[in-house]
C-alpha cells in the first residue's frame, strides 16, 4: 500500500539531522534522519526530550516505533540521545522528478519555476504548497513555517535550482502520489544569478553529459569564432570560472574546474559574438 514493511515495529536508529526542526514551535521533533544506507522522518508531536538545540548536522540515536503520516515513513520517538555536533552532510543528490526513492533524502532539481505565485501565501498559516514546473512536469515545493522562506515573498528572479528534503502527503491508498520537495532554508533556492537570454537558433553541447568531470564544449554557429567568454555556475548560482579564450583552452580550463567539484547540477554560459548561449550541465 506505499507503506513501510517494517510499521509498528520497535527500532533503534543513529544518524545525522537534516534541515530544521519542523516542529520547533509545537515543542516536538520533526527531522530527517541519514545515514550511509538511507533516511527516515523521526517524530514526536510534543515532546522535545529537553533537546532544544538540536540543529542540523547533529549526530543522534533514536529510539522509536516505525510509523508514517499519509506515506511518509517516520519513526515514531520514544527517545533520542544526541551523540555528536557539526557531522557533514551528504551534497544534494540531482533528480529530475520525485517519488519513494527521494523520500528522506537530500536532493536538488533544476529549472523549474513557479505556477502560480499566488499560491505562495507568506507567513500564513503552517506553510504553504505551490507548484513549479520544468515545462514538462509538475512538483508540489512545500515552504513549512519553520523555514526561512515561509516569511519571504515568492521569489521574482528566475529560478535556477531548488534542493531540499524529499517528503510525501498521500492521504489515499495505494500512497503512491503527493511527493513533496521541502527546502530547509532561504538559500535551498537559487535565484537569478548567471541566467542569460538563450538565443533559440544556437545550441551548446556538451559531451559527456552528465559528466565525471571532462568535458567538451561545442557551440553550433559561431563555433569559428576565435574568442569565446565562458563562465561556469553551482547549483547555487555562485560563479566558479570566468575566462575568455579559446574552446580548447575553455574545454580544458572547464574540466580542470569540475574535476575537482562535487557531484550536482551546474550552468555554463557563453558569449559569442552579440550572442549569448545557457546550457545545463551535470557532473556526476
Amino acid at each position: 500500500g506505499g507503506v513501510a514493511d517494517s510499521l509498528n515495529v520497535n527500532c533503534k536508529i543513529n544518524g545525522t539531522l537534516y534541515g530544521p526542526n519542523l516542529r520547533g514551535v509545537n515543542n516536538g521533533i520533526q527531522f530527517t534522519i541519514r545515514d550511509a544506507t538511507g533516511g527516515i522522518n523521526i517524530f514526536n508531536s510534543t515532546i522535545n526530550f529537553g533537546l532544544t538545540s538540536l540543529a542540523e548536522g547533529d549526530s543522534v540515536r533514536a529510539i522509536g516505533k516505525v510509523g508514517h503520516f499519509n506515506g511518509l515513513s517516520q519513526l515514531n520517538l520514544d527517545s533520542i540521545m544526541v551523540l555528536a555536533t557539526g557531522r557533514t552532510l551528504k551534497p544534494a543528490t540531482p533528480v529530475d522528478s520525485l517519488s519513494e526513492a527521494t523520500e528522506s533524502d537530500l536532493v536538488v532539481v533544476s529549472n523549474y519555476q513557479i505556477v502560480d505565485p499566488t499560491q505562495w501565501t507568506t507567513g500564513i498559516g503552517t506553510g504553504f504548497t505551490v507548484q513549479v514546473n520544468n515545462g514538462t512536469r509538475t512538483l508540489d515545493l512545500r515552504i513549512d513555517n519553520d523555514c526561512a522562506l515561509f516569511q519571504m515573498p515568492a521569489p521574482s528572479e528566475n529560478i535556477l535550482s531548488i534542493t531540499g528534503l524529499g517528503g510525501q502527503f498521500d492521504s489515499s491508498i495505494p500512497r503512491n502520489s503527493g511527493y513533496q520537495l521541502i527546502p530547509r532554508k532561504a538559500s535551498d533556492l537559487a535565484l537569478g544569478v548567471g541566467v542569460a537570454t538563450l538565443d533559440k537558433k544556437m545550441k551548446v553541447t556538451i559531451f559527456p553529459n552528465p559528466s565525471s568531470g571532462s568535458v567538451q564544449f561545442k557551440i553550433g554557429e559561431g563555433s569559428k569564432e576565435e574568442l569565446v567568454g565562458f563562465e561556469l555556475f553551482n547549483s547555487m548560482g555562485i560563479r566558479l570560472m570566468k575566462t575568455t579564450g579559446s574552446l580548447e583552452e575553455i574545454n580544458k580550463k572547464a574540466s580542470d574546474v569540475l574535476g575537482t567539484s562535487p557531484s550536482g547540477f551546474y550552468q555554463v554560459r557563453f558569449q559569442v559574438a552579440e550572442h549569448t548561449f545557457v546550457q545545463k550541465l551535470i557532473r556526476h
